[in-house]
């Protein structure tokens, strides 16, 4: 009796089986489907943009500007970017011990005196650009800070900072420059440092995810103003990268970021949360390293005869840039929160 049972249930059991698969097969074939959809639309229109437009000159000569190269990302694109063309390259500097050390380190690479958060700063460093023999082809738009807290525990002073650098700064020295840009014309190029905070905002970064997302609006809107004068403009979206940055952020961990006990204990998800893996992950161990990931967009924006409008590179926690912003674009915001 129970063996007869038993046969009369196979049948059942076997449709189920042969549903599900069929059920999974139709489903990867529908999403191979999106997927090759979504490439083909892709290259749709990347065939009919470059059609369109045409490549962009490069130029082998002439001079180079970039902010924020005393250390990390910038130092390593402007000493990169010296040794291996024939560009005249400005490490932008502040102090000088810092134009000294590269100026020791890097034969051949010059440095420039500016702080973006200073106009007579900037005023002075287009003046020695204009008055130098080869035209300004490419400006770097590197420099950049990050002073984090949860809103309620953040000032306005780091605010107004933050923005100052990241967002002002950026507006002042590109405004000051272009002048020069556009009278070299068609092939010069502009490059804006941004973030995939500027994507991707976490809990606790508020102030410098904000100043990333203002810097994404301010190159797109650059981009398309710019267009008529040959002038191309590319973002960096990098993820994880070695940089001092990182490491001053988190410096004051052992005295709870300058905040009290009790305001600490408010936040501890977010101290011990996101701000933990963000001091794992930007730790010269675990971020990537500018010449796998950063140094070689900003050449290729310099450089390519097709360069990109954006740059997203470097990893998360080993995920792929790229993927995060992909995901970010098609989850729901609830499902990002969870996963952030």
């Amino acid at each position: 009796m129970l063996q007869s049972a038993s046969l009369d249930l196979w049948p059942s059991f076997v449709w189920v089986v042969r549903f599900i698969a069929t059920t999974t097969q139709c489903a990867a074939i529908f999403v191979g489907y999106i997927v090759l959809s979504v490439l083909l639309t892709a290259s749709l229109a990347n065939f009919i943009v470059t059609s369109h437009s045409g490549p962009v000159p490069v130029h082998a000569t002439g001079a180079v500007v970039v902010t924020g190269a005393s250390s990390g990302i910038g130092e390593h694109a402007a000493a990169t970017l010296s040794a291996s063309t024939s560009l005249v390259v400005y490490a932008g500097v502040r102090t000088a011990a810092d134009a000294e050390r590269l100026q020791s380190a890097y034969p051949g690479l010059r440095t420039i005196f500016i702080d973006v958060t200073k106009p007579d700063s900037i005023v002075a460093a287009v003046q020695i650009i204009s008055d130098a023999a080869q035209p300004l082809v490419g400006l770097v738009n590197n420099a950049g800070v990050q002073v984090d807290l949860p809103i309620e525990l953040q000032t306005s002073e780091a605010d107004r900072f933050t923005f100052g650098v990241n967002v002002f700064g950026l507006l002042d020295t590109t405004r000051a420059f272009l002048p020069l840009l556009r009278k070299t014309g068609s092939g010069a190029r502009i490059v804006n440092v941004g973030s995939l905070a500027g994507i991707v905002a976490t809990a606790g970064s508020s102030t410098y995810s904000s100043s990333k997302f203002a810097v994404e609006g301010i190159t797109d809107s650059l981009r398309r103003e710019v267009a008529p004068f040959g002038i191309s403009v590319s973002l960096l979206e990098p993820g994880y990268v070695r940089s001092h940055m990182g490491v001053k952020m988190h410096a004051a961990r052992e005295e709870r970021y300058g905040v009290s006990a009790d305001a600490y204990e408010l936040y501890r998800a977010t101290f011990e949360g996101f701000f933990a893996t963000d001091q794992r992950l930007s730790s010269p161990e675990n971020a990537e390293s500018p010449a796998t990931s950063t140094t070689p967009a900003i050449l290729d924006a310099l450089l390519s005869p097709s360069p990109q409008t954006r740059y997203p590179v470097a990893t998360t926690d080993g995920i792929p840039t790229r993927v995060v912003i992909w995901l970010q674009q098609i989850l729901p915001d609830r499902v990002m929160d969870a996963l952030v």
